[in-house]
């Protein structure tokens, strides 16, 4: 088992507590995404997962670690992962309109963390080196190239690195927890900042998902707001063989598939849950 980490940085922030108290349920609001999302992507597995509130540094507004597990020289999503937030950000849990500008959306951050668990993440390091994820796998270089291979990032850091036509983030100096794990776009929800609430899944984030063997619907991507009670609890219990845990960030990957272009709409590159035979 493998654990990648992400952490969800922002700027400094005056650590002044607001709906965000450790007595308050965070599972609700995870489930009801879940839900809502099993309702676009029909190959979402049941989940085993937790999330809370925990001591986090004064810039992580959030953090996620996700397990992966190998299918030959790929890691896979082990459909298991945990969302830990900072207790002392300004939350808010109202309607997007009404939001204070001082505050950061509750909803918004646990549809992105959601999103990481599920394997939204790159596993490119620093230095280069990669597991890597089948998300890593995804991403091309400006020519449509292979950008990892042989358990190496190929390019440089800054390059311009995109899936399909969605570009992704890779600023110029390497940030741990968002260089390639995010998209370029900051008014997307997989963006590398949140300055906007936004609870959407566009367009763009459920193209990416279906690469990644969720098969959802691209037909309207508005998810409707589904109320946080009474809402079901999906969890996979059971133990993975040779499973990877990603703490938003890192993985790694061997290559024998050289820098071959692949047409991914002819092709996604995988289902990750017909793909996973190490569960017992």
């Amino acid at each position: 088992m493998r654990e990648f980490n992400i952490d969800y940085i922002v700027e400094a922030h005056g650590l002044t507590r607001s709906i965000s108290k450790t007595d308050t349920d965070l599972k609700p609001y995870v489930e009801s995404f879940i839900s809502a999302l099993r309702a676009k992507c029909v190959q979402v597995p049941p989940l085993d997962y937790s999330v809370e509130w925990g001591a986090l540094s004064s810039t992580v507004l959030a953090s996620t670690s996700t397990s992966f597990h190998q299918v030959s020289d790929v890691w896979m999503p082990s459909n298991s992962f945990k969302i830990v937030f900072n207790p002392h950000f300004q939350w808010w849990n109202g309607t997007c309109s009404s939001k204070p500008v001082s505050h950061y959306d509750l909803k918004s951050t646990v549809m992105h963390e959601v999103l990481h668990g599920l394997g939204y993440m790159s596993t490119i390091s620093q230095d280069k080196t990669a597991w890597p994820s089948n998300f890593d796998l995804l991403l091309r270089d400006s020519a449509g190239e292979l950008v990892v291979s042989g358990g190496k990032y190929l390019g440089n850091i800054g390059d311009k690195v995109s899936i399909e036509h969605v570009r992704m983030y890779n600023p110029s100096t390497y940030e741990s927890g968002s260089s390639f794990s995010h998209e370029y776009n900051g008014a997307h929800l997989m963006s590398h900042s949140q300055t906007t609430c936004h609870r959407e899944l566009e367009h763009d984030t459920l193209f990416i998902l279906n690469h990644l063997g969720y098969q959802c619907s691209l037909n309207g991507t508005r998810l409707a707001g589904k109320s946080v009670e009474n809402q079901g609890t999906f969890l996979y219990i059971g133990g993975v063989v040779g499973v990877i845990v990603i703490v938003v960030i890192v993985c790694i990957y061997k290559s024998t598939t050289g820098r071959k272009r692949r047409d991914f709409t002819k092709e996604p590159l995988l289902d990750s849950v017909k793909m996973n035979t190490n569960r017992r």
